[in-house]
């Protein structure tokens, strides 16, 4: 990061004014130790840091935090966090409890901030909900 003449390296710091400082502590904290005590209380919050900076194993740890933490009130966020970030393994996971679940989560209002703000995003969701359908329909098929 510093061998470029940037603002940074000739200031000899980074400046982080997108994410709070609770967050760019937990991300150090993991950086230096592995590990990070407040993992599930900041999870979707340092999944976004840990994809800006390319942190994969804290991204990866982020992930399955949100995935041991899914529940009805915020499935539709972690979708929409999954599909943000690039994570194919919580986007899986999200659609499959989603779908399961979907009478009681599209009352939620983190289903309805996500139908509102990213129409694209439940699109991707249905499909991949149909998709699932038609599989399971094949196997069906297929053994009988």
């Amino acid at each position: 990061m510093f061998s470029h003449q940037l603002e940074e390296s000739k200031l000899n710091r980074v400046e982080i004014a997108d994410f709070d400082a609770d967050v760019i502590k937990e991300m150090l904290q993991f950086i230096y130790t592995g590990t990070s005590p407040n993992l599930d209380k900041y999870n979707g919050r340092l999944l976004a840091i840990a994809d800006k900076y390319e942190l994969s194993r804290l991204k990866y740890s982020c992930a399955n935090s949100l995935i041991r933490n899914i529940n009805i009130e915020n499935a539709g966020t972690a979708l929409a966090l999954a599909e943000l970030h690039s994570s194919k393994k919580l986007f899986d996971v999200a659609v499959e409890f989603i779908k399961s679940n979907e009478k009681s989560i599209i009352a939620t209002e983190s289903w309805k901030n996500v139908s509102e703000t990213n129409g694209a995003l439940v699109q991707k969701y249905l499909l991949a909900k149909y998709e699932i359908c038609v599989e399971i329909t094949r196997k069906r098929k297929r053994s009988v």
